[in-house]
């Protein structure tokens, strides 16, 4: 045998070897791609996580507010700047259980010569699961308490300023809940729950109840808490009627001990802090003026605490929807409190919102 023979025998063997190598080389063939799909089963918004039967919806807002304070006893009055991003998600899907819900919103916010408190933070203000079987509602996690959310058609009533007769400075009015509603239809439904008391390390929920009534003539509300901290008690009734394209509700509350998580809230642009009565009563009407203008008016009055007798505060703006999906919200607040020790002190505030909501 010569060398050339050699070599011949050679390169045939590598390029054998090489085949046989390259024969067992398997190429992954691609995934088929999967397109997201558009979710209609729980409204607008929703899509399907790809691979599962989940549906989620990212929502949210942003915010921009310009704030004014005149106040007796101030040397000058007061400016501030108020911004947030706030988004939600809201994840969705049906089970042999029923619908199972999760719910999660941040607040981002940031304040620039502050006059409300609101500064640079960051805030979970909704985190809660829940389950849902025809008219029963079970669900657990962070959010409003069922006491706090029976408003006269729900939170906010007073528009910005959030003159609604609660103590919603209060660490007791959005915290860890756990609570029960039955919705047995015709627009009752019956809520039950405990809540956690943010002041005490130990465990000792509160506990509250609601009744709600609604009509498209308008609805009904009772609600009533234990302060399991302080043995206290709170209660609220509220109403509203409807005659398009105006609404106009009433709300009365009371708190065995105004210091108690069931005291009315009262927002003080007089003494500079949030105090809180044992009595509230408030009234506001909101009307459509057209399509994308609307205009709200509210009164409310405190019963003394503190330093004075009692206290008005009279809230009124507009809310204009120029395009879909953005808000400009202009209010005014006027404040008028009773010393005890005779006499009496005013101020003024407004604010200019800007919202794009999404």
């Amino acid at each position: 045998m010569n060398i050339k023979s050699l070599l011949l025998g050679s390169a045939a063997a590598v390029v054998a070897g090489s085949a046989q190598a390259a024969d067992a080389i398997v190429v992954a063939e691609p995934e088929p791609m999967e397109y997201v799909r558009i979710c209609d089963t729980y409204g607008t918004g929703f899509f399907y996580i790809p691979g599962t039967e989940t549906c989620l919806k990212i929502g949210g807002y942003v915010r921009y507010e310009m704030r004014y304070r005149d106040r007796d006893g101030d040397p000058d009055y007061r400016f501030s700047k108020f911004a947030r991003f706030s988004p939600t998600f809201d994840a969705r899907s049906s089970t042999e259980w029923g619908t199972l819900r999760s719910f999660g919103q941040v607040f981002f916010n940031w304040g620039s010569g502050n006059i409300s408190g609101d500064g640079n933070s960051t805030a979970l203000e909704h985190a809660y699961i829940s389950l849902e079987n025809g008219p029963h509602l079970f669900l657990v996690g962070k959010t409003d308490t069922p006491f706090h959310a029976a408003h006269l058609g729900g939170p906010n009533v007073g528009g910005i300023f959030e003159t609604r007769g609660d103590n919603a400075d209060n660490n007791d009015t959005n915290t860890g809940v756990v609570y029960y509603t039955f919705a047995p239809g015709n627009g009752l439904s019956l809520t039950l729950g405990a809540v956690e008391n943010t002041g005490n390390t130990e465990f000792e929920p509160n506990v509250e109840a609601v009744v709600r009534y609604s009509q498209g003539w308008g609805l009904l509300v009772g609600a009533a808490g234990y302060d399991n901290e302080v043995d206290e008690w709170g209660a609220k009734v509220a109403g509203e009627l409807t005659f398009n394209p105006v609404t106009v509700g009433l709300q009365v509350q009371y708190g065995s001990d105004a210091s108690s998580a069931y005291g009315a809230r009262y927002v003080d642009g007089v003494f500079g802090s949030n105090l809180t009565s044992e009595w509230s009563v408030a009234g506001y009407a909101r009307a459509k003026l057209v399509d994308t203008l609307g205009a709200k008016l509210q009164v409310q009055w405190f019963d003394g605490v503190g330093g004075f007798d009692d206290a008005w505060q009279i809230t009124g703006g507009l809310d204009w929807a120029p395009v879909t999906g953005l808000n400009i919200i202009p209010e005014v607040r006027y404040t008028k409190a009773d010393l005890l020790g005779g006499g009496d002190v005013e101020a003024w505030e407004g604010r200019l919102r800007f919202q794009r909501s999404f």
